[in-house]
């Protein structure tokens, strides 16, 4: 089977990559260009089968190197797909006049794009009788699957969860159950030990909150059989007890519970615990889901390799292909200078964010970070200087924040921080500590003999039980930064969303109040 060649015209770096790591997926072979000169050498140079043409180009535009590509006797057969951020009023008649052989609007739908795609190239091949049309990839039901497995990954943090408690106590039971009804978990009840092992292998909890100490089975059996069956052994386990020996809990722990409570439960305590195992049990999902989309992609990759191996070639080895889906999943959703989550997976992650904040009613804050003094190191010392500081600073945020957070790069000099789980007192001390890493750190690049400062301006908005959605929260994340320049350097404005009157405040380093930005009513 013959890997087809595409060759990207597009000037856009976050489409670029986007548009790069579908194709690779899908078993294409990519060669890139960011202008049409160098596309017109890319295409002399390789000969692709298909080219994706951006219509608004710098320099040279789509359309004229598309009229300039379909002059020529020796390149006009290859079908050229146009691509334009939005889909005005006789764009398509413009590009089909043009010589293009199809049209996909941006931004790209991932989900249709390669449908879309080969229904353009099919269109073209049916206008070209005399072409000898390749074998396509067999990336139709691949990306079908694709799809569906990426979408149950995103499910992973935001579907409701399900927890089955297990007691002979019916009123530890009811407590348990209106309590983790408020954080919207869905519970089932088992009385006995027999009856628990019989849900579980029907409904796979998410988590088991289990009493040891119960007639017939206890509790440690029930660990057991759970541990023991393939189906099960994952699911998280919190042992329920009013034993205290040391003896008690090793056996439980080696038996495979993950954590303890001792009656009589503190709910506070009972919330935080299941909480925490949840989410490490959706990252485990997210691990496993990520797992399960490359190994199709790397399976269909081998037996291509196997396949077209007609000059006795060695064959691409496992690891090397493990190492190009990675690079291009790592591509797609990271900012390329500091390593930060970028721009799209910023929006993506925050989308889910706001929708568990608005099923489960958790705190969740977002922190907006804008670099300032970068505009005079760049008039001394250039924009080489100026990538090695933010790089700096994209390290000093990876390392200062938890694995629950997001940090993002949100634009050339602003960073994004998402905080989970994190109320505005939270928040505060947060922006404080990252505030004052980042200008307490100091600055300098090879062959330099100084150190340079760095300051920045904050702003952060905490949300719970009044919902904001995404756009007006980073909006007002924004407005608060332009409070902090107000009063000054190195400074922080705050805002609880969920205060009917919300004050923004503003604070230096130390946490010390500096002013009142403005006073809104929400």
């Amino acid at each position: 089977m013959e890997i087809q060649k595409i060759l990207i015209i597009e000037d856009n770096k976050l489409n670029l990559k986007l548009i790069r790591t579908i194709l690779l997926i899908s078993n294409f072979k990519v060669y890139e260009a960011e202008n049409a000169e160098v596309g017109f050498q890319m295409i002399e140079e390789h000969r692709p089968d298909i080219i994706l043409m951006d219509i608004q180009l710098p320099g040279m535009d789509g359309l004229t190197a598309t009229r300039r590509i379909k002059s020529s006797k020796i390149y006009k057969d290859i079908p050229i797909i146009a691509l334009t951020a939005k889909a005005m009023d006789g764009d398509e008649q413009k590009a089909l006049a043009a010589g293009c052989d199809g049209y996909i609007v941006k931004p790209i739908n991932t989900q249709g794009f390669i449908s879309t795609l080969n229904n353009c190239i099919k269109i073209s091949n049916k206008s070209k009788p005399n072409q000898t049309t390749k074998t396509q990839p067999k990336e139709s039901q691949q990306v079908e699957k694709l799809d569906h497995r990426i979408k149950n990954i995103e499910s992973a943090f935001s579907q409701r969860r399900k927890i089955l408690i297990v007691d002979d106590e019916r009123l530890n039971v009811q407590l348990m159950e209106e309590q983790l009804a408020k954080y919207s978990y869905d519970t089932i009840a088992a009385y006995c030990g027999e009856d628990a092992l019989l849900i579980v292998e029907k409904e796979l909890p998410d988590l088991i909150i289990l009493d040891i100490v119960m007639p017939g089975i206890d509790g440690f059996e029930v660990i057991r059989a759970i541990r023991a069956n393939k189906r099960t052994a994952d699911i998280p386990i919190i042992l329920c007890t009013v034993l205290n020996s040391q003896e008690e809990r090793i056996r439980g722990l080696n038996l495979g519970a993950d954590d303890f409570l001792n009656k009589p439960i503190m709910f506070e305590e009972l919330v935080a615990r299941v909480r925490s195992l949840i989410r490490i049990k959706a990252y485990q999902e997210q691990i496993k889901g990520y797992e399960a989309v490359k190994e199709p992609f790397v399976s269909d990759h081998n037996e291509t390799a196997s396949t077209d191996n007609h000059n006795n070639e060695p064959k691409h080895s496992p690891q090397k292909t493990n190492t190009r889906f990675e690079n291009a999943l790592h591509t797609a959703l990271t900012d390329p200078l500091t390593t930060l989550y970028n721009k799209n997976y910023f929006f993506h992650f925050l989308d889910k964010e706001l929708q568990r904040v608005k099923r489960s009613k958790i705190p969740l804050s977002l922190m907006m970070i804008e670099i300032d003094h970068l505009n005079s190191i760049y008039e001394k010392h250039g924009q080489s200087v100026v990538d090695i500081f933010l790089k700096d600073i994209g390290l000093l945020l990876k390392n200062s924040i938890r694995d629950v957070d997001i940090a993002a790069r949100y634009s050339e000099k602003v960073f994004a921080i998402i905080l989970p789980y994190t109320d505005d007192t939270g928040a505060s001390i947060v922006s404080q500590r990252l505030c004052s890493k980042i200008v307490d750190h100091n600055y300098s690049y090879s062959g330099s003999k100084n150190n340079y400062k760095i300051y920045v301006n904050i702003g952060v908005v905490t949300c719970q039980n009044n919902t904001l959605d995404k756009l007006s929260m980073i909006q007002s994340a924004e407005a608060l930064i332009q409070d902090s320049k107000n009063e000054g350097k190195n400074k922080i404005s705050l805002k609880n969303a969920d205060l009917l009157s919300f004050l923004d405040e503003c604070y230096d380093i130390g946490g010390t109040k500096v002013g009142n930005a403005n006073q809104n009513e929400a």
